[in-house]
């Protein structure tokens, strides 16, 4: 811990308050002017609780969390009624990942101010975090009575709401979010892919459209849009907001695949190669590549360039005939190019859907451990 020196150097100006100057320097940066402004100010005034808490926000900035909570622990010495104060600590619980001590400085602070938002707000994440959801949906709810115009409660309601599979909850949140804040695009954003996670692809439309409308710029709101299209199977404005989407996004390869699709439903092969290729160049998901080309050779009859392609799923999937030897089998069978095609057609698309089941599941999946060792962290 550094060692406290109130009587660091200190710039002086007779105009202008200690209080005022620090915060100046602060803003500006300029940390060490910061801290000798507000040391000068507690020679002058030792039972200035705003000048220790001022003192642990430039430590804050600077890093130093322990002479942070030294500093704010003096202000609640002080002055222990001072809301502000627990949340300010709460930064340094946040920053070290300490989730406990911040949800009690949290409800400390909740005692002394229960209509306090940033409060309610942070402490209902955390409960949601620990998967105490009544807890959390209480912190949110009282923020929203606070100030009901406060769209991030009902995003944060809308995500627990999802993360316990209450579609329908969720939906109202979202809507009552965008009738709130009806230019706030990240609101559409969660609508529609809340509309899309139930298969309601004309609403989710709709929500994607009204997003487009507010950040056109995205590749991502014209990548949900397209995908919403497809399961309308209106192909053709699919593979309109699908191409939007690579161009805003080359490297989205999701978006590449699904444009792809979208050309392949209406028979336009030569345009659907094109993408695949291009997809190729940029080394892009080689695996999937390869397979979408065999599938598009097969269906034109061009069964040798197609068992071709299918081969070389092999190479850019290492380990694949490993746990799926069937492949292997196709690969090396005696039989002509079209039932060699026609094999390695079907067994790809048996896997895939396999792969694809399990990726749901979250078997095997990297993200789903990083989750569990999050959660782990945090009980």
């Amino acid at each position: 811990m550094a060692q406290w020196n109130p009587r660091a150097r200190r710039v002086s100006n007779n105009a202008q308050s200690h209080m005022q100057l620090g915060k100046q320097h602060t803003e500006a940066g300029r940390h060490d002017e910061a801290l000798a402004e507000f040391a000068q100010e507690l020679e002058e005034n030792p039972n200035s609780a705003a000048a220790h808490m001022a003192i642990g926000n430039v430590y804050f900035k600077k890093g130093e969390y322990e002479d942070e909570l030294e500093h704010y622990q003096s202000a609640m010495d002080i002055n222990d009624n001072i809301a502000a104060t627990l949340l300010m600590s709460v930064n340094v619980y946040l920053q070290t990942e300490d989730f406990d001590k911040a949800l009690s400085d949290y409800e400390e602070a909740l005692e002394i101010d229960p209509d306090l938002e940033s409060a309610n707000l942070q402490a209902g994440r955390i409960y949601a975090k620990k998967e105490r959801f009544d807890e959390a949906e209480s912190c949110f709810r009282n923020a929203l009575k606070s100030n009901p115009q406060m769209t991030a409660a009902r995003l944060l309601l809308a995500a627990m709401y999802l993360k316990q599979n209450n579609n329908t909850a969720a939906i109202e949140e979202l809507e009552q979010a965008t009738k709130t804040k009806p230019d706030l695009w990240i609101t559409h954003s969660q609508l529609g892919r809340t509309y899309l996670k139930q298969k309601d692809f004309a609403k989710a439309s709709e929500a994607f459209e009204n997003m487009i409308k507010h950040k056109p710029d995205t590749a991502l709101g014209h990548f949900f849009l397209g995908v919403s299209c497809m399961g309308q199977s209106d192909y053709d404005k699919a593979a309109g907001s699908l191409k939007k989407a690579v161009e805003l996004n080359p490297k989205m390869s999701a978006a590449g695949i699904q444009l792809c699709r979208s050309y392949m439903k209406q028979e336009k092969y030569s345009e659907a190669l094109k993408v695949l290729q291009d997809m190729l160049k940029a080394k892009n998901k080689a695996a999937v590549v390869h397979r979408m080309i065999g599938d598009i050779y097969t269906i034109q009859g061009n069964y040798k360039q197609a068992v071709e392609e299918y081969s070389a799923v092999l190479v850019h999937s290492k380990g694949l005939s490993d746990k799926y030897p069937e492949i292997k089998d196709v690969q090396n069978s005696s039989d002509n190019d079209e039932a060699k095609a026609i094999a390695f057609q079907a067994a790809y698309e048996k896997i895939f859907n396999d792969l694809r089941e399990k990726r749901k599941s979250g078997d095997g999946g990297r993200g789903r451990g990083a989750l569990l060792k999050k959660r782990r962290r945090m009980q």
